[in-house]
Protein backbone atom coordinates (compact mmCIF):
# COMPACT_ATOMS: atom_id res chain seq x y z
CA UNK A 1 0.00 0.00 0.00
CA UNK A 2 0.97 3.64 -0.94
CA UNK A 3 0.78 6.19 1.91
CA UNK A 4 0.29 9.50 1.07
CA UNK A 5 -0.21 13.20 2.46
CA UNK A 6 -1.27 16.24 1.46
CA UNK A 7 -0.72 19.00 3.05
CA UNK A 8 -2.04 23.15 1.91
CA UNK A 9 -4.20 25.49 3.64
CA UNK A 10 -6.32 26.55 0.67
CA UNK A 11 -10.00 23.60 2.04
CA UNK A 12 -10.83 23.22 -2.12
CA UNK A 13 -7.54 22.04 -2.84
CA UNK A 14 -7.23 19.28 -0.58
CA UNK A 15 -10.99 18.27 -1.80
CA UNK A 16 -9.51 18.38 -5.28
CA UNK A 17 -7.07 16.16 -4.14
CA UNK A 18 -8.69 13.37 -2.42
CA UNK A 19 -11.14 13.35 -4.98
CA UNK A 20 -8.62 13.17 -8.05
CA UNK A 21 -7.00 10.09 -6.17
CA UNK A 22 -10.14 8.51 -5.24
CA UNK A 23 -10.98 8.49 -9.05
CA UNK A 24 -7.33 7.01 -9.46
CA UNK A 25 -7.69 4.61 -6.70
CA UNK A 26 -10.90 3.14 -8.37
CA UNK A 27 -9.66 3.45 -12.05
CA UNK A 28 -6.81 1.61 -11.67
CA UNK A 29 -7.63 -0.72 -8.12
CA UNK A 30 -4.98 0.75 -6.24
CA UNK A 31 -4.15 0.06 -2.66
CA UNK A 32 -3.55 4.18 -1.55
CA UNK A 33 -4.04 5.08 1.37
CA UNK A 34 -3.97 9.38 2.64
CA UNK A 35 -4.42 11.75 4.94
CA UNK A 36 -4.93 15.45 4.81
CA UNK A 37 -3.50 18.20 6.64
CA UNK A 38 -4.42 21.71 6.66
CA UNK A 39 -0.98 23.22 8.15
CA UNK A 40 2.71 22.32 8.29
CA UNK A 41 2.49 21.97 11.62
CA UNK A 42 -0.29 19.30 11.80
CA UNK A 43 1.81 17.02 9.21
CA UNK A 44 4.77 17.67 11.02
CA UNK A 45 3.48 16.20 14.46
CA UNK A 46 1.62 13.13 12.60
CA UNK A 47 5.24 12.66 11.60
CA UNK A 48 7.19 13.17 14.95
CA UNK A 49 4.89 10.70 16.35
CA UNK A 50 5.74 8.48 13.75
CA UNK A 51 3.79 7.99 10.99
CA UNK A 52 5.27 7.26 7.52
CA UNK A 53 4.69 8.26 4.19
CA UNK A 54 5.48 7.30 0.84
CA UNK A 55 4.56 10.60 -1.06
CA UNK A 56 4.01 13.80 -0.12
CA UNK A 57 2.22 16.70 -1.35
CA UNK A 58 3.11 19.93 -0.35
CA UNK A 59 1.57 23.61 -0.93
CA UNK A 60 4.60 26.12 -1.39
CA UNK A 61 2.74 29.04 -0.18
CA UNK A 62 1.31 28.61 3.27
CA UNK A 63 0.51 31.04 6.19
CA UNK A 64 3.87 30.25 8.80
CA UNK A 65 6.38 27.65 7.58
CA UNK A 66 5.84 27.29 3.70
CA UNK A 67 6.25 24.34 1.71
CA UNK A 68 9.76 24.30 1.05
CA UNK A 69 10.83 24.97 4.56
CA UNK A 70 8.53 22.35 6.12
CA UNK A 71 9.89 19.65 3.05
CA UNK A 72 13.36 20.48 4.89
CA UNK A 73 12.07 19.85 8.40
CA UNK A 74 10.60 16.77 6.90
CA UNK A 75 14.17 15.26 5.58
CA UNK A 76 15.64 15.25 9.40
CA UNK A 77 13.09 12.65 9.70
CA UNK A 78 12.80 10.94 6.60
CA UNK A 79 15.29 10.99 3.80
CA UNK A 80 13.50 8.57 1.12
CA UNK A 81 10.04 10.41 1.10
CA UNK A 82 8.90 11.31 -2.21
CA UNK A 83 7.95 15.21 -2.10
CA UNK A 84 5.86 16.85 -4.47
CA UNK A 85 5.49 20.73 -4.60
Amino acid sequence: MVRTAFCDDDVGALEEMRTFLDRYRREQNRRIAYAAFHSPVELMAEIERGTRFDVLFLDIHMPGENGIELAAEIRGYDRNVKIVF
